[in-house]
């Protein structure tokens, strides 16, 4: 059982058996009769961010399969997914807050929308990619969704887009390094990359600027701030209401 702390300096602290119900996230062993015992005698899981290691069957919806060996140094991240995961199964929506993703309007001019307004979508959750890509295709945009960085610098190598959507904590090559490669591509250093995460201390922000990305929105988003970095770069024709109703 894991308690992400809520402090000023965030931590992990490993929760005792009896505290269980207050853990953010659960990590249970499925090789380990004894764990699977315990799990399936707490109903109260169902609607908690719990991770199954070598599960020999798929999570259920809202849980995160993960396989050994466990990347410990990685873990912060993957906890961050399952509970973004979860957050999504269970309100339709990652925690992004009042976000723009939940409240932006069905249009019926997102016919009209030129099919250059491409945007790319990079983020190591399977959740989230669906879900932003599903949210930002209904509304006009030619969306493509991609798992890592290194899928995203092939992406944009080949292909042409107005703007990247991209999370900072992945593994393998993180957003940082993932913005300073786009930007070093040939004719890529103007294209947008709007950095989306979690991460908002003014060292963060300084880290995402000396790696060249144009726009940092922290989680949860300001609906606002999302319009207007949108706004700015992409670009709609005059008939568009992509926006006019948010």
């Amino acid at each position: 059982m894991v308690l992400v702390s809520q402090r000023r300096n965030p931590r992990l602290a490993l929760l005792k058996p009896n505290d269980a119900t207050q853990a953010d996230a659960i990590l249970v062993d499925a090789t380990d009769r004894v764990a699977m015992a315990w799990a399936k005698g707490q109903t109260w899981l169902a609607d908690r961010t719990v991770i199954w290691v070598d599960s020999p069957t798929p999570a259920p919806e809202g849980h995160t399969d993960i396989r050994r060996p466990v990347p410990w140094p990685a873990l912060p991240i993957t906890l961050a997914r399952a509970l973004e995961e979860n957050a999504i199964a269970h309100s339709g929506r990652p925690d992004f807050g009042h976000s723009s993703f939940s409240v932006l309007p069905p249009t019926e001019q997102a016919s009209d929308q030129t099919p250059s307004e491409r945007v790319l979508v990079v983020d190591d959750s399977l959740a989230v990619r669906n879900h932003l890509q599903s949210l930002l295709g209904d509304h006009g945009l030619n969306v493509t969704a991609v798992d890592s960085g290194e899928a995203a610098v092939s992406a944009i190598s080949a292909n042409s887009y107005k703007c990247i959507l991209m999370d900072v904590l992945m593994p393998g090559m993180d957003g940082y390094e993932t913005c300073r490669r786009i930007k070093s591509l040939p004719g890529k250093k103007a294209l947008p990359i709007v950095m989306l995460t979690s991460k908002s201390s003014p060292f963060d922000r300084i880290r995402g600027k000396m790696a060249g990305c144009d726009a940092y929105l922290t989680k949860p988003v300001n609906p606002n701030d999302l319009r207007e970095t949108l706004r700015h770069f992409v670009r709609f024709g005059s008939n568009s209401q992509f926006f006019s109703k948010l």
